[in-house]
């Protein structure tokens, strides 16, 4: 994303807040730190999660082999490599099931907003 582009929205929302406050009305806001998302799938929860929408049982059973008994290592150059390490959290990192994982992951979050709620 440009940088002009960013600054129009940052001040296109300040404007917004400020007309808010202005007619006596509460702001908040909510931020969420992305990085490391998919490493942080739990992967019991979003099990439950696709049965809570319908899937079948051997769909999760599926989806429960694909995320289970993986293994990740690092390398440094062509010479230095750490040892295999069991994955216990997440999703693969590049598949092309991971955005769908995350975000059926994190579908129902806003459920658990209140709008009504204020932090003082």
């Amino acid at each position: 994303m440009c940088m002009a582009t960013v600054e129009t929205t940052l001040v296109g929302l300040v404007e917004d807040w400020k007309k808010s406050k202005d007619e006596g009305m509460s702001v908040g806001i909510l931020s969420k730190d992305m990085s490391k998302a998919f490493d942080s799938v739990h992967r019991p929860l979003l099990l439950s999660k696709f049965k809570s929408y319908g899937f079948n049982d051997s769909f999760v059973y599926m989806l429960n082999s694909y995320l289970s008994d993986r293994y990740n290592r690092v390398r440094l150059g062509s010479s230095v490599t750490s040892g295999w390490k069991i994955v216990v959290r997440g999703c693969p990192q590049g598949s092309s099931l991971g955005p769908l994982i995350w975000n059926i992951f994190l579908n129902d979050l806003v459920y658990n907003i209140d709008a009504n709620c204020c932090v003082c």
